[in-house]
């Protein structure tokens, strides 16, 4: 494998450990709403969100040196 995949490996750890150790409950203002919602669900979203954002970035270079 290379260090590339170990280092990801190593970051879902992470973030699986923080996000089992922040169950409790907070609330989320955004704009106009707000609403309560478990802190595991908020930083299980920002890192899918960090994910996917990442990813794109990475495919839109690809794209460009094409």
């Amino acid at each position: 494998m290379k260090p590339k995949g170990y280092f990801i490996i190593f970051l879902a750890i992470i973030a699986l450990i923080l996000m089992f150790q922040n169950i409790q409950t907070v609330q989320v203002d955004f704009f106009f709403w707000d609403w309560d919602m478990p802190l595991i669900v908020l930083i299980a979203f920002c890192v899918v969100l960090g994910f996917l954002g990442g990813y794109f970035i990475s495919v839109l270079k690809k794209s460009t040196k094409e």
